[in-house]
């Protein structure tokens, strides 16, 4: 099978974890320890991992219309809403450990909000100075304004800018979270039997497809379509050709692409405008389903067979958020409860998973 495969399985919603502002309020040190009496200081840069450990029972926001004070203030879990200067907003919440649920709450309505964050830099970590030297620094404690989307106790990837008084960190001056692909082993069970997966290709001048009837027979999860209102050019327009060559039944075109009006479907009326140049891609249609689908159609396809795999919290040393089923395909025949070995291509930062590339059966 190939790892390459794209399968789509975690959305943890990290993509916005950055700080909303180029500053970090900073506490006592309190692992942070001087091993000299130096209090000369120092600035540079560090990539370091650092762990979350609490949220405050705070959410900021800046902005607010009367309509999104009034459903903050609906939220159970709200004591109180604070005017604070420059349009900036206090929320006090009942319980901390609800900070990250709430502010979810508030995502969901489209409302963003921050929270100061209690972190944990590594115990010693090496700073890139400003003049290109690299000295050895203790770290410690600090807080920081972030969004609450991890989970207490794991860390997340940052370049960090700090200030140092002789080798232990004084300040956060600006900070960054980035990911990194990783490639990792672990095991899942096996649950329940596999289903057949069908990947249709379905032409361009047929992509008008109803899928209702096919969610209501399969089931709605069951079933996805790719639909491709648009087709390329190869080889490409000139951006004088792309002027003079727009059409009715277009709604946009470039030098590489054009997306039509989604009823328009006569591919003969394109061919007859574009010639060879017109590259016109089939959509995608995919039913799970545990026999094969009677379409009434002589769609082409493949066929794989997807395992739903239960995974432990940990994977490879990286968090999975939660005890995660993802279904796999594969041409094994797998049996209920059998342990399976998998390969994964993930996305990180820090020890957590953001995301899942390629998954693949041993």
């Amino acid at each position: 099978m190939d790892n390459g495969l794209l399968i789509k399985v975690l959305v943890v919603g990290l993509a916005l974890l950055f700080l909303l502002e180029p500053f970090a309020m900073t506490v006592s040190n309190w692992a942070g320890v001087r091993t000299t009496a130096d209090t000369s200081q120092h600035t540079g840069t560090a990539n370091v991992n650092i762990t979350i450990y609490s949220y405050g029972a705070f959410l900021f926001a800046n902005g607010l219309t009367d309509m999104q004070k009034t459903q903050i203030k609906a939220n159970p879990e709200v004591l109180s809403v604070d005017d604070l200067d420059g349009g900036n907003v206090r929320i006090t919440l009942r319980d901390s450990a609800k900070s990250k649920e709430v502010y979810t709450q508030f995502k969901n309505l489209g409302i963003d909000t921050v929270s100061i964050v209690q972190v944990g830099l590594p115990e010693e970590y090496v700073l890139t100075l400003d003049n290109g030297s690299a000295m050895k620094v203790s770290g410690g404690y600090q807080q920081l304004f972030m969004e609450p989307v991890m989970e207490p106790g794991h860390s997340a990837s940052f370049v960090i800018a700090v200030q140092t008084v002789g080798n232990t960190t004084d300040k956060i001056l600006q900070t960054k979270m980035y990911y990194y692909d990783a490639k990792i082993t672990g095991q899942g069970v096996v649950e329940g039997e596999g289903k057949a997966k069908y990947v249709y290709s379905v032409p361009w001048e047929e992509r008008a497809l109803n899928t209702t009837e096919l969610e209501a027979q399969f089931g709605k999860g069951n079933v996805t379509y790719s639909r491709k209102d648009y087709f390329t050019f190869s080889p490409a327009l000139s951006a004088t050709e792309t002027l003079s060559m727009k059409k009715a039944y277009m709604t946009f075109i470039s030098e590489t692409s054009a997306t039509v009006i989604p009823d328009f479907v006569n591919r003969t009326q394109v061919e007859a405008d574009f010639g060879d140049k017109a590259v016109l891609p089939p959509s995608v249609l995919t039913i799970t389903a545990s026999g094969e689908p009677e379409l009434g159609s002589n769609y082409s396809y493949t066929k794989d067979t997807v395992y739903d795999v239960r995974f432990p919290n940990v994977v490879g040393g990286y968090y999975l958020s939660t005890n995660q089923t993802i279904s796999i395909p594969s041409d094994k025949e797998l049996s209920d409860n059998q342990t399976v070995d998998v390969a994964m291509n993930i996305t990180a930062t820090g020890d957590f998973i953001v995301g899942i590339k390629g998954i693949a059966i041993q």
